[in-house]
């Protein structure tokens, strides 16, 4: 067997350390994964959860639109909306 010198075993030293330092995060990933999956799953539940009490809350909320405004004259509409349009350019203008 030839002798290595300092240089090779270094070299050899080094692609071991690299080596090890893969494999450490090869199974520190397959640890992390189904922790991962588990979160992203619970995450995917609480977003569709949070999306059906929205379009609830919409939904009862253009119901009380409905109610509140079915017999207010048009004339009250557009006068409210105007006067909602001048204090927004009053307020905006300062």
């Amino acid at each position: 067997m030839a002798k290595m010198t300092m240089h090779q075993e270094l070299e050899m030293l080094r692609e071991e350390v690299i080596e090890l330092k893969k494999q450490q995060v090869d199974k520190r990933v397959h640890d992390e994964l189904p922790k991962i999956k588990q979160a992203k799953e619970a995450i995917k539940q609480e977003a569709e959860k949070i999306e059906g009490e929205v379009k609830e809350l919409l939904g009862d909320l253009a119901e009380q639109l409905k109610t509140d405004y079915g017999n207010v004259s048009p004339v009250s509409v557009v006068l409210t909306f105007a006067l909602g349009a001048l204090f927004g350019r009053i307020i905006l203008s300062k």
